[in-house]
């Protein structure tokens, strides 16, 4: 019980770091529809493109620093997760 009940604190943990980066990619496509359409100013896109580098490096920091247990969870070297419920 204990290792699924970890198993499902992982997948949480997971799942809200995933939304936060599903919530910047999706700012980052608003923001790039927004510079493409050539109705803002040179001025305009500056700020536009400020936001999105900081929505960059927010997304960056939110892969680099989620963690379960001391582990990064979106790292390919992290050791698979294994759950068992039941006998083994």
């Amino acid at each position: 019980v204990r290792n699924l009940n970890d198993g499902v604190s992982f997948l949480n943990i997971a799942e809200g770091a995933a939304n936060s980066l599903k919530d910047i990619l999706g700012r980052l496509r608003e923001l790039s529809t927004q510079a493409a359409t050539g109705t803002y100013s040179a001025a305009q896109r500056r700020g536009l493109d400020r936001e999105a580098q900081a929505l960059v490096a927010e997304y960056n920091r939110v892969v680099e620093s989620t963690r379960f247990n001391g582990a990064p969870t979106f790292d390919d070297n992290t050791p698979a997760i294994q759950l068992q419920a039941g006998r083994g």
